[in-house]
Formats: structure tokens, C-alpha cells, sequence
């Protein structure tokens, strides 16, 4: 509930008021019956051992469950849970400004397959290489991983989602550049470009770069093979995939073609500060979380209205393949809102909505 909250939050400048029966241009429609299989799932509450950790975040990096606990429940930043052994194995990342070292964390990051993972600071924009293999040798709290490389990113940005690419440059979508969706950079940190248009909106006229980061807020990945990138938004139930290039090359959506009515106002004491707003009690969240693995695009689903006591309507994780073609449903019989894949093992690890306990779904 605290992350629900949090959302709550970030969304007040951004609400629905209605819908409208326009659409997106050149969008291909699909809905729950556009699965070739609808599988429905049970979870299972995941035994941490510790009544005291409260996961914000979870990764998986092979056999080992990297949890992320809320800021102020923990002296470190990240749990290591082993699941073959089935307990939490040890913990590392403290905070502060020494080396190896970061003020908060936001994000741990892994590209399955790649020898690397990440961890990201997004207030100072300050991010942590480390190498996989030395987790094989991490064993207890006394242990110790130092990074092999720190990076400072050139710019604020405003998303959790930053991923470093193969050859070491960064990626991350965020809203202080010209208006494109996502920008890069260099190994160093130094930008480099902005790419990937962002859609055009039915019935609004919004250029400004802030505004369509607020209108398209949402949780995005990468195909570290292909080089595309995919998009799916928290306020509408759209998803973009793009190219390399930040070329479009389809927009999904669904299923239920959500499309609420928004409008350009001004805040603040001296009515400078513009805001896209609308309704509070009629907006809609749809797309929490969103992973690349095992090759495809793995979207979780879960339309819930702004309010603390809203239930969802419903939970499923949509999988589609990279040229955005419907493969499975998954229907999840207990809300998530983040959420990560291991498909050696095949399970689901989320954190649920109202307990914030870590549940498995098996698939």
C-alpha cells in the first residue's frame, strides 16, 4: 500500500476526467480474447524469514532474489535471498558517500545472460557496476562487494529505468531533455542524444517535453539484442514499442482502450508552473511494471482506481513478443504491482499490493 501511495503521489498533477471515444493513431487494438492461452495463477507468500524487511524491489540475477527494502527499514540497501537454499544469505550497499557507496537506490538492474548488474541512485543520478560472479563468493553480511565501476549521469532524470547496454552506455527515459521519450549516453555519463517520439495524444494539444512526461508517465525496458525499446503507460493502457533509432514500430492497445480526458492548467503562487489535470476520482492506473526476459516483453497489468481503498479490477501479466504479438495471459489471483520473471525456474516474484509481502506464482 505505501508503493500505492507513492504513485498517488507522483500522479497528483495528472488526473482523468472521463473518457473519450477517440484513439491513437495507427494503433493496433487487442483486448484479454487477442491470447492464443489464458493461464490463470496462485500465489504463494514467499517465506523471507525476516518479519522486519519490507520489500520495495525485486530482481532476479540466477538462482539469487535480490531484494530492495523500503528506505529506513534496513542498514543496507540490498537483501541477497538464495533460493536454492532458501534463505537470505547476506546483504550489501550501505548508504553514504564513500566508495562504494550511495545516498539512496532506486533500481537494481540485470540483463539476464550479461556478466554485469547495476544499482541506481536516481536523486544524485549516480549509478554502480558490479560483476555477477562475485556474488558466487558473497556469503554473509561480513562479506563485501565493491563496484568496478561508478558513473555519474550528466542529467537529472525522473525514471527509476535506467539500463546500461553490452558495450557500457546508459539509457534512461526522463523528461529534462528536448521532447523525445528517451535519451543516452556515454560510458562516461555524457549525453549523447534524445530519441523516440512520444505519441500524440487525441483531443490534446501538449508539446512541451515536462507535460508529455507527466501525460505518459510509465515503466519501460530494453532487448539488449535487437536494441528496442518498449513503453507501457501508468494513465492510459497503451504500450509503444521502438527501435533502436527511437522509431516507432507498433503501439499496442489494451485491452480496454482506456482513454481519459485530460486538460493544460496552470499551478503554483504566480500561475506559471503548467500541469496536465483532471479528475481525481475517475482516474485509472493500468500498467505498473514492465521486464524483458526470456525474450519477450512481459507487461503486468492491473487497472485499479486513484484511491488507497480501490481494489483492482484485475491482474495479469500480458506477454507479447518483440514485434508486439500477443503469446500468453497470465492471470494472477493476487494483486502485484512490481515484479520479476525467472524462467529457469519458471515463477513469478511480485510484491503484493496491500501487504507488501514477496508472493511466487508459479507458471
Amino acid at each position: 500500500m505505501k508503493k500505492i501511495l507513492t504513485l498517488s503521489l507522483i500522479a497528483m498533477l495528472c488526473w482523468g476526467c472521463g473518457e473519450t471515444s477517440q484513439t491513437f493513431d495507427g494503433a493496433t487494438l487487442f483486448d484479454n480474447a487477442s491470447f492464443p492461452e489464458t493461464k490463470t495463477l496462485h500465489g504463494e507468500v514467499f517465506p523471507l524469514g525476516d518479519p522486519t524487511l519490507i520489500p520495495y524491489d525485486v530482481t532476479v540475477i540466477d538462482s539469487l532474489l535480490m531484494i530492495v527494502p523500503y528506505p529506513n527499514s534496513s542498514s543496507r540497501f540490498v537483501k541477497i535471498y538464495d533460493t536454492e537454499k532458501q534463505r537470505i544469505t547476506g546483504s550489501f550497499l550501505s548508504q553514504g558517500r564513500g566508495p562504494g557507496e550511495l545516498i539512496g537506490l532506486d533500481k537494481v538492474g540485470y540483463t539476464p545472460g550479461k556478466s554485469f548488474f547495476w544499482c541506481y541512485d536516481m536523486t544524485m543520478q549516480q549509478i554502480l557496476i558490479y560483476n555477477k560472479s562475485d556474488l558466487a563468493h558473497f556469503n554473509d553480511d561480513h562479506s563485501l562487494i565493491m563496484p568496478v565501476q561508478s558513473v555519474q549521469i550528466e542529467f537529472i532524470g525522473t525514471s527509476p529505468d535506467i539500463y546500461r547496454t553490452p558495450d557500457g552506455r546508459f539509457i534512461e527515459s526522463h523528461i529534462m531533455t528536448p521532447v523525445k521519450r528517451f535519451s543516452e549516453f556515454d560510458t562516461k555519463g555524457r549525453f549523447v542524444r534524445s530519441f523516440g517520439e512520444y505519441p500524440t495524444y487525441p483531443g490534446l494539444n501538449v508539446t512541451e517535453d515536462r507535460l508529455l512526461g507527466e501525460l505518459f508517465d510509465g515503466k519501460w525496458t530494453i532487448d539488449d539484442s535487437t536494441g528496442r525499446l518498449v513503453f507501457a503507460c501508468l494513465k492510459t493502457d497503451l504500450i509503444s514499442i521502438y527501435d533502436s533509432t527511437g522509431r516507432v514500430i507498433k503501439h499496442l492497445y489494451g485491452p480496454a482502450q482506456r482513454l481519459p480526458e485530460f486538460k493544460v492548467g496552470v499551478s503554483g503562487r504566480n500561475g506559471n508552473h503548467k500541469t496536465v489535470s483532471g479528475k481525481r476520482n475517475e482516474t485509472i492506473f493500468n500498467y505498473y511494471d514492465i521486464k524483458n526476459r526470456n525474450g519477450r516483453i512481459w507487461a503486468l497489468y492491473q487497472p485499479r482506481l486513484f484511491n488507497p481503498k480501490a481494489e483492482p479490477m484485475e491482474a495479469s501479466i500480458y506477454v507479447f513478443d518483440w514485434d508486439g504479438n500477443p503469446v500468453i495471459r497470465y492471470e494472477l489471483d493476487m494483486p502485484i504491482y512490481k515484479f520479476d520473471v525467472d524462467p529457469v525456474r519458471r515463477i513469478i516474484y511480485g510484491i503484493k499490493s496491500d501487504t507488501e509481502e514477496i508472493l511466487t506464482f508459479k507458471y
